[in-house]
């Protein structure tokens, strides 16, 4: 089996305080999906989450981060936590560190999650996967069978005995 990073332990405060590009981006999923995860279609282009939009050194006065052309589309996981339940009020936020790589244009990516009717267009649940369905032996077709006959063949009976 494969090692596979499952999470890593980070100081938020060094995350606030970080240099670099922060995003973030609003969806909405159903209450039906929480204790979860989503999927995430990322758009082409993302707002600024260090000016919300207004314009920044960061983002170049643009109010944004426009990903480049290969990266569009470019669907993320992200996790919800299972507590969650009820506790969702209008929304959540969870930060995404460097969810292109350490190489990648957004160093951060802020997903701010609200309960919704809908889900956000892009956005997902994973799917399960199928489960297999069991083989069919004839010795089992067989005892099922004879099972099914028995009340048949008695009420036949009952029936053209008197």
């Amino acid at each position: 089996m494969g090692r596979e990073e499952l999470g890593r332990v980070v100081n938020p405060e060094a995350l606030e305080s970080a240099a670099g590009v922060r995003v973030r981006l609003e969806v909405e999923i159903p209450t039906t999906w929480l204790e979860s995860k989503i999927l995430v279609d990322l758009p082409r282009r993302l707002l600024c989450a260090r000016c919300e939009g207004g314009g920044c050194d960061t983002c170049e006065r643009k109010g944004g981060v426009r990903l480049p052309e290969e990266l569009v589309g470019t669907q993320i996981v992200a996790p919800l936590p299972k507590e969650l339940g009820d506790k969702l009020g209008d929304a959540i936020e969870v930060r995404l560190p460097e969810p292109f790589g350490p190489d990648g244009p957004v160093n951060q990516l802020l997903l701010r999650i609200r309960r919704g009717m809908a889900a956000t267009p892009g956005v997902h649940r994973p799917m399960r996967p199928m489960t297999r369905m069991r083989r069919v032996r004839w010795r089992d077709v067989a005892v099922y069978g004879a099972i099914a006959l028995i009340p048949i063949l008695a009420m036949l009976s009952a029936l053209f005995v008197r």
